[in-house]
């Protein structure tokens, strides 16, 4: 699937001004902005978001949809650690509790959103009965202040066109409040169905093991910094190493030392691109011993050395 170049029309660099509607239980929200260095974004459930001056309908973040069009995102609650790539959404369901969002630079320094969240009560007047991640949710959310559906899925074209005719919505007043709760709702409808069928193509694995290989997965993402072992990520999921690395490649498609490894290069090309470090001091942050082990990985993975980046410096 290719990239997609999402064209907000809001040129207000300032990232805490969001074009956002909110109306019967549903906000939209979208924003594009240049961050040079990195934010942090306070998600409330109650009360007030991202800063004093744009209070939030109270409760109209129960159940929330983020979408990542260009940048990245991390984020920890509850010792729950989840990041969001360029063209990657998720589901994420909150109470009482404060999500702390940080959105980091990266190589082109844009980062640009579009989230849409409801009430409590208007999620459960759409709640879809027989869809396994909306049920996995709903059973999370009785046991945690927050929750997330465990896992990421790619922004689609069609997900990509109903985004856009959200945001270009060419109607007022309450015809374009019906509009874009239209939409809206069918937005939530594919995505819904993409995590369902998503689920249902996974035959050989239970829920536990989903889970706990997701859990994997985010461990690798929030520590590209260090070498974790099969038998540490083993101990920390709660699986045993066999079933670990069959099921990761099974749900992804590569190995977890393939995974890890591409992390940690793509990491390494937005270091060198962005900031004055050497290929040295670059190669000891991702976790290599040996610069030389470090650029013959880069290599392999982008055909050139990083020194090409940096001139001759490494």
């Amino acid at each position: 699937m290719g990239n997609f170049c999402l064209i907000l029309p809001d040129s207000n660099t300032t990232p805490y001004i969001y074009n956002q509607f909110n109306f019967g239980g549903l906000r939209i929200a979208w924003k594009s902005f240049i961050n040079e260095q990195e934010i942090v974004v306070n998600k409330f459930y109650k009360g007030r978001a991202y800063c004093e001056e744009i209070p939030l309908e109270k409760d109209n973040l129960f159940f929330l949809s983020h979408f990542c069009l260009s940048g990245y995102t991390e984020s920890d609650c509850y010792d729950t650690f989840f990041s969001l790539r360029e063209n990657e959404y998720s589901f994420f369901s909150q109470k009482d509790t404060i999500i702390e969002l940080r959105i980091k630079p990266t190589q082109i320094n844009k980062y640009t959103l579009f989230e849409y969240s409801f009430s409590k009560e208007f999620f459960e007047e759409i709640f879809i009965n027989d869809s396994y991640i909306l049920n996995r949710l709903a059973d999370k959310a009785e046991l945690s202040p927050v929750c997330w559906a465990g896992r990421k899925m790619n922004i689609t074209p069609q997900i990509f066109s109903l985004i856009y005719e959200i945001i270009n919505s060419p109607y007022t007043g309450k015809m374009k409040e019906l509009h874009m709760e239209s939409k809206v709702l069918e937005l939530f409808l594919t995505q819904t169905l993409a995590f369902d069928t998503s689920q249902k193509s996974i035959t050989k694995l239970k829920t536990h093991d989903v889970d706990c290989i997701y859990s994997a997965k985010n461990m690798l993402e929030g520590n590209i910094d260090k070498n974790i072992s099969i038998k540490e990520l083993s101990r920390f999921c709660g699986i045993n190493q066999s079933k670990l690395k069959a099921g990761f490649k099974e749900l992804f498609g590569c190995t977890i030392f393939s995974y890890s490894t591409n992390l940690k290069m793509d990491y390494a090309r937005e270091l060198l691109d962005s900031q004055n470090k050497t290929v040295s001091e670059v190669s000891e942050l991702i976790g290599y011993s040996h610069p030389n082990h470090f650029s013959y990985a880069f290599k392999r993975k982008f055909g050139f050395c990083p020194k090409i980046i940096k001139g001759q410096r490494g």
